[in-house]
């Protein structure tokens, strides 16, 4: 009884063993004994780039057919499709040497391989000659880290390659447009939006006068007034803006008809930034060394941006104003550029003061008016080097007033709040006066 149990135990282990062989080898059909593989380093598949003539490739349910035209490429279904010729140029470099670290020399089932149904399909064509190359299944599995893929060439054999060969055409159409430019706005002017929420200016101005302390450059226009917010807070406003990377391309020549249903006959907002490109002038003058002298002239120029309708919870239609590209930009940078306010910019520190440059300062409280005004002194540290500390003076005698100063530089929001009336007058007032160029 037990010899016979002993049997079946090993029957039923020789079974499991029989069902992982077959199992490995499904996972790893180079193995399979039916076939006869050779290791092999050397490449198996070689081409001339600038000798294609035309190339086409589908990847899983996108293709695309593009054919020499003199030094360009064109699409071949439409000729004025706009081309990075920088994508044609990586898969032709990739196609002019292919690599194989081991071929299949007798598959005989190609189904086996993926390649049946191949993940993607190269079509090219060289001298009148037109060669397709498939890609199948590749060998990843848990413990494969370097995983290879495999591929026919055509010529009866399965080779098996990098996967990063097929990075090279997993693209559609529309991947490969070459998209409008977007100007270097590095000295930036002002920041005008148009939008269905609010209109807004936003300028960029340095030792205007405008604010009691120079370290305000940033100020939101209304008529004819100015108001200082947050330099940083401003700079990431605009640099979102003026610095933006165009989404993916949602039409590359949209007709008039077409750009309705996108929304430009009536934006959902308007952006238009002004900043000054240099050029540089000779000025008749030469240096020491021979070489011309020049200068740079700057002019102003603009930047229209035009935000349609809004694609999805994600995303909004965008273009250039009086283009016929259009793209994607996200709700996150247009739902900012919508809904900031001044609430969202105000600064949170109340005071900026260079204490060096006040002249006095009149403090009221209960009905009186004191002034306190500030003496630089120079004094002598511990090291007995000479340190400059600003006294303050009241009627001529030295006070305590620093302290003051201290509290009034710490004094920060904590929140802010539009349409607030207080229903009492201020209990303290402090009036400073400042002696600056401005």
């Amino acid at each position: 009884m037990k010899r016979g149990k002993k049997l079946i135990l090993l029957l039923l282990v020789l079974a499991v063993l029989s069902g992982a062989a077959v199992l490995v080898q499904k996972l790893n059909p180079d193995t399979s004994a039916d076939d006869t593989a050779e290791e092999t380093g050397s490449a198996i598949f070689s081409l001339d780039p600038d000798s294609v003539t035309a190339l086409s490739w589908k990847y899983l349910s996108q293709s695309c057919s593009f054919e020499r035209d003199g030094d360009n490429w064109v699409y071949t279904q439409d000729s004025s499709f706009p081309l990075n010729h920088d994508y044609i140029d990586t898969m032709l470099n990739a196609l002019a040497e292919i690599d194989s670290s081991k071929v299949i020399e007798a598959p005989e089932d190609l189904s086996v391989y993926g390649l049946d149904d191949p993940h993607c399909t190269v079509t090219l064509t060289v001298d009148g000659k037109e060669t397709t190359l498939l890609l199948g299944d590749d060998t990843s599995s848990v413990d494969n880290a370097d995983a290879e893929q495999y591929l026919s060439v055509g010529d009866g054999k399965v080779y098996l390659i990098s996967t990063d060969f097929e990075e090279n055409f997993n693209y559609g159409l529309y991947d490969l447009v070459q998209k409008e430019s977007i100007p270097n706005m590095a000295k930036f002017v002002r920041l005008n939006a148009e939008t269905t929420a609010q209109d807004y200016e936003i300028d960029y101005l340095e030792d205007s006068g405008l604010a009691y302390s120079d370290e305000y450059t940033w100020f939101l226009k209304n008529g004819d007034s100015c108001t200082a917010i947050d330099t940083d807070l401003a700079d990431t406003f605009v640099d979102n803006i003026r610095y933006l990377v165009w989404g993916d391309c949602a039409d590359y020549n949209a007709t008039e008809k077409e750009l309705t249903t996108y929304g430009f006959d009536s934006p959902t907002a308007v952006i238009t930034l002004t900043y000054k490109e240099g050029t540089s002038v000779d000025t008749g003058m030469t240096a020491s060394d021979g070489l011309a002298i020049t200068t740079t002239e700057y002019e102003d120029k603009t930047f229209n941006l035009e935000i349609g309708k809004a694609y999805n919870d994600s995303a909004y239609y965008a273009r250039l104003a009086g283009s016929n590209m259009v793209y994607f930009l996200t709700s996150t940078l247009v739902n900012t550029m919508l809904n900031t306010t001044y609430a969202d910019l105000a600064p949170d520190e109340i005071v900026i003061m260079d204490w060096d440059n006040v002249s006095s300062v009149d403090v009221t409280l209960a009905g009186n008016t004191y002034t306190f005004t500030p003496k630089a002194e120079i004094t002598q540290d511990e090291d007995g080097n000479s340190v400059t500390e600003l006294h303050w003076y009241y009627n001529g005698d030295e006070v305590s007033f620093g302290d003051v100063t201290d509290a009034i530089d710490k004094l920060y929001f904590s929140g802010y709040a539009l349409g607030m009336t207080p229903d009492q007058e201020a209990e303290i007032v402090f009036n400073f006066h400042q002696s600056n160029k401005n």
